[in-house]
């Protein structure tokens, strides 16, 4: 969307949803462990007007982003609680850039993650021990210059900082559970639908990861 007049250029928003199963067949054919995972991901950017500074131009952009994921493996052979994973995050990217001499980019991002581990289904069969909530702040920042020398050659250059992400245990979960499968020489049966995903990466070309 492009609002007429004002600050804003442009508006954009993007939403993805997953809806993930696949199941553990064993030798007999019968299904051993299902794995589950649902999960949505929504994104607002606003893209501001060039502002003059300094000589050159301002161009950038901000947004929010929110992301959820519900992750669960039943059966007898299940190894992992179900665990909830909530995340909302806010990131900065600008770019000043000086006619066709050079730019200098930067991006900062800041998000508040919660992971919640469902404990044990039956509490009479103690396995993973009571329910457990876990809160991160991850950040991260960027900085990158490009300069032109000639219609060749340019210089450039990148610096970063990230911290450390937060560990999602589904993502932990999941590793294991592909080593897991691969020993055991199990068939995998599964069905997916995944929408479209973006994620912003701070500094020239959005270079740096934020995952």
């Amino acid at each position: 969307m492009r609002p007429r007049g004002g600050f804003f250029s442009a508006l954009r928003a993007q939403g993805a949803g997953t809806d993930y199963r696949h199941q553990e067949i064993e030798g007999d054919g019968s299904v051993g462990t299902t794995f589950a995972n649902d999960g949505s991901d929504a994104r607002l950017e606003a893209v501001h007007r060039a502002l003059a500074l300094g000589g050159g131009q301002l161009e950038g952009s901000f947004g929010l982003q929110y992301e959820s994921s519900d992750f669960s493996a039943l059966g007898e052979e299940a190894f992992v609680p179900s665990t909830h994973t909530r995340q909302q995050s806010v990131f900065v990217l600008e770019r000043w850039s000086w006619g066709e001499g050079g730019s200098v980019s930067s991006g900062l991002r800041a998000e508040q993650v919660r992971v919640r581990s469902g404990g044990d289904a039956d509490p009479e069969e103690p396995q993973f021990g009571p329910a457990q909530e876990r809160r991160f702040s991850p950040f991260s920042a960027a900085l990158g210059a490009v300069m032109k020398l000639d219609e060749r050659w340019q210089l450039s250059a990148n610096a970063s900082s990230h911290g450390a992400r937060a560990d999602q245990l589904r993502a932990l979960c999941q590793r294991r559970a592909c080593g897991h499968r691969h020993l055991r020489g199990a068939a995998t049966r599964s069905r997916r639908w995944k929408g479209p995903q973006s994620r912003p990466g701070p500094g020239p070309g959005g270079g740096v990861p934020t995952r």
